[in-house]
């Protein structure tokens, strides 16, 4: 049988889940504990899709070709697998922000410039380089990524970036499950033409045009039309968006965002040499130091909050969970269970135990805000007169009950009688 949901306390594989940290078109991403006490990523894939037995099947082929891949730039995978119908991906945790975030810190786009954005990209295209390259040793064929986006690409604290999501999308492609990505890619897949390690060029391209620019280079398109204008005149200049743009740095970005794949760099390693050349020119003092700088800037206090949640979920279910109910801990742990969901993006707030709502009668029209606080000061005054005027009533009748009951008892003063007279006896 299934479980009933996801949620914090779950054991998948070899961690236990503590908080939800993120969420796409095809699933939830979690924090979660190992059994060594590192801190780990799991992925688990929305229910819809962890009933289709082909795409188990594909994610059983995945981890084969993923096995061992290992760079600097990628996230590693280090487990997946199915527990009673939950599909989950297990991969490194990276201490740092999506570049989607540090993009928008404020859910408004900031572009960071072309030689921050160029360095951040120059160091995920090494990653996609090696991903393209063992998985091709390894199979005969490269896994091409086919999710890249900003909120794919991880800025650590230590300002290295890393690629996420490595194969997931692919997985899904190969269980012919669409998932909606928006902006649309590539052309290639919206016309769904076979990929190759130049479809995860255009990617970061995209990734590079929106950082530097703040926008992305498809925004606001369906993927028809996006086809059309990518096939009819490429995308617009970044220069359009920004003034000033390096024009050495726009070349790259419209060749790796070629409407033909033929026309764009060859691969990965060529948009890495060509940001990494331009930068030695542009600005050759900056490295990872300078981008660490720029995630602390803009991602400071999100991660402070996103470390003391994480923190404050380990207390909880840092033991040992039972792997069969998510509202459960191990019995060693002798910690009582909390709320069923840990929202970073919307943590709980501490409060007084959960009360029955009772639905309320429809209010009637308002009435000017002046009028009704008015009215309410005058009920609030009554209120308060009559409880007095009830305290004295209850005071005064307990204070004859009482001296009533005195009375009956013979507990009250003695009546004054007349002293008898004091007479000599007769003789």
């Amino acid at each position: 049988m299934p479980r009933e949901g996801v949620a914090p306390g779950l054991r998948l594989g070899s961690a236990t889940l503590l908080a939800a940290v993120g969420s796409g078109s095809s699933g939830r991403v979690w924090a979660a504990r190992r059994d060594d006490g590192s801190l780990v990523a799991v992925k688990t894939l929305l229910s819809h899709l962890s009933d289709v037995t082909d795409v188990k099947r594909a994610f059983d082929d995945l981890m084969d070709r993923l096995a061992g891949v290992r760079d600097p730039h990628l996230c590693a995978v280090l487990e997946s697998g199915i527990d009673e119908e939950i599909l989950y991906v297990t991969s490194e945790w990276v201490d740092g922000e999506s570049a989607h975030r540090l993009l928008s810190p404020d859910d408004v786009p900031h572009a960071m410039g072309g030689i921050a954005a160029a360095r951040i990209v120059a160091d995920a295209a090494a990653g996609v380089h090696t991903l393209h390259e063992e998985t091709a040793a390894r199979t005969g064929a490269e896994l091409v990524h086919g999710d890249l986006s900003a909120r794919n690409l991880l800025v650590g604290a230590d300002g290295r970036s890393r690629v996420a999501d490595l194969g997931v999308s692919a997985a899904l492609a190969l269980a012919a499950v669409s998932t909606e990505t928006q902006p649309p890619l590539s052309p290639e897949i919206v016309l769904g033409l076979g990929l190759d390690r130049r479809t995860d060029v255009f990617g970061l391209g995209c990734v590079l045009y929106e950082l530097s620019t703040g926008v992305h280079p498809l925004a606001g398109l369906k993927e028809s039309a996006a086809y059309e204008a990518l096939r009819t005149g490429g995308v617009p200049p970044p220069s359009r968006h920004v003034a000033g743009y390096p024009p050495e740095l726009e070349a790259i970005v419209l060749q790796a965002l070629a409407f033909e794949p033929s026309e764009r760099l060859r691969s990965a390693a060529a948009l890495r040499d060509a940001l990494t050349a331009w930068l030695e020119r542009a600005s050759p003092s900056l490295g990872q130091q300078e981008v660490a700088g720029l995630v602390r800037t803009r991602a400071k206090k999100r991660m402070e909050t996103r470390r003391a949640r994480i923190d404050s979920a380990r207390a909880v279910w840092g033991g040992e969970g039972d792997g069969k109910n998510p509202s459960r801990v191990g019995p060693a742990s002798g910690l009582r269970p909390v709320q069923p969901e840990i929202d970073l993006l919307n943590p709980p707030i501490p409060g007084p135990a959960p009360v029955p709502v009772v639905p309320m009668p429809r209010a009637r029209p308002s009435v000017a805000p002046a009028a009704s606080t008015k009215r309410r000061r005058g009920s609030d005054g009554r209120r308060f007169a009559l409880g007095v005027l009830v305290g004295f009533v209850l005071f005064l009748a307990v204070a004859i009950a009482v001296f009533v009951a005195a009375r009956s008892f013979g507990l009250g003063p003695a009546p004054e009688h007349p002293a008898p007279a004091l007479t000599a006896p007769s003789p």
